[in-house]
């Protein structure tokens, strides 16, 4: 805890390069970590789907880090890449990613929607043998046969429920959103979207995009215990959706650079901030955790100047990409009193 010793190190994998490597902690502190790419463990193992061109792999590593315990393979006829990973409370876990794999390994009840490149939900229960773990598998893709159907997951959290909350950006401009979502359509762009799914697999309950006249990515998802969702990105677009209390940027300025964007959203997916910060260039915010009284914590990279407060740790930009950190309570939003 106070970063002085290293407790374990180890090494996993062939030639796991590709997606985006992820790991997750359940309540054993035993670590769970994904990859894609060449098979990485020997032993116990579930294999899932026909294992084509590129497949996934999810491990179980004992708290100790002494003993691979548990794993599993996942795949389909083409590619299929692993890029988040999330443990519920009850330490079933989800994994979501991309597939272009008509034979992605699914399950009877879960949600299977049509498209030529889609995301896959796969819940698994460590507890059960590998070959029998997949609690749910999950394809999100194209419901309302979109001329551009891609849509590519990149972020997951998962609530009290066993809900998933997950982000994703897509060309598609006909994927579910909430009735009362902060934004319930997109121009036809990169936009940002996220979604909420049901502990079943079997339905999507909440859904919005996040996006204006140009790219729009999501960095991070994460939720709080009151069924507030949060999420973080970035953005060049110069009409992305603010607020009142947001920062809009420059009206109509097509060649701004990215900006890092957070959003919090009520438990129906309305709004309740979403704010743009960063500087003249480049900024993204790719991680967001929540504290325990409604207030977020941000970090991304940035290769400009920086707004930040005083006293910082680094207060001005040393080049090429650096790191950044805040945190926002959302305090000065509305009065405690205030229903509107």
């Amino acid at each position: 805890s106070t970063g002085s010793q290293l407790l374990y190190g180890a090494l996993l994998g062939g030639y796991s390069i590709l997606g985006s490597p992820a790991v997750a902690v359940d309540s054993a502190t035993n670590a769970f970590v994904t990859g894609t790419g060449d098979y990485c463990c020997d032993g116990n193992t579930g294999i899932f789907g026909p294992l084509g061109a590129e497949n996934f792999w999810i491990a179980e590593i004992n708290s100790a880090g002494t003993a691979l315990t548990w794993s599993v393979e996942i795949g389909g006829s083409g590619d299929n890449e692993a890029h988040a990973l999330a443990v519920d409370p009850a330490n079933k876990i989800y994994v979501t990613g991309y597939s272009d794999s008509p034979d992605y390994p699914t399950t009877a009840g879960a949600l299977i929607q049509p498209g030529a490149g889609r995301s896959f939900i796969s819940k698994l229960d460590p507890t059960k043998p590998p070959v029998s773990s997949l609690f749910y598998s999950a394809l999100l893709g194209n419901p309302g046969n979109s001329s551009n159907d891609f849509l590519e997951t990149g972020s997951i959290a998962v609530d009290q429920k066993g809900h998933a909350y997950v982000g994703a950006w897509t060309y598609n401009l006909h994927l579910v959103t909430s009735p009362w979502a902060f934004q319930t359509s997109a121009p036809p762009v990169p936009n940002a979207y996220v979604f909420e799914m049901n502990s079943a697999g079997s339905a999507i309950i909440n859904g919005t995009y996040l996006g204006g006249g140009s790219n729009d990515y999501v960095g991070a998802v994460a939720i709080d215990s009151t069924g507030n969702t949060y999420v973080s990105g970035f953005t060049n677009s110069w009409d992305f959706l603010t607020t009142a209390y947001g920062n809009p940027l420059s009206p109509q300025n097509p060649y701004i650079k990215d900006q890092a964007f957070y959003v919090k959203l009520n438990p129906q997916f309305a709004a309740v901030s979403s704010s743009v910060v960063g500087g003249p260039d480049n900024i993204s915010a790719g991680v967001a955790v929540t504290d325990s009284t409604g207030g977020l914590w941000v970090a991304g990279v940035t290769n400009s100047q920086f707004p930040v407060t005083p006293n910082a740790y680094q207060p001005t930009y040393k080049g090429n990409y650096d790191g950044f950190l805040f945190h926002t309570d959302f305090a000065p939003l509305c009065p405690v009193n205030n229903n509107g």
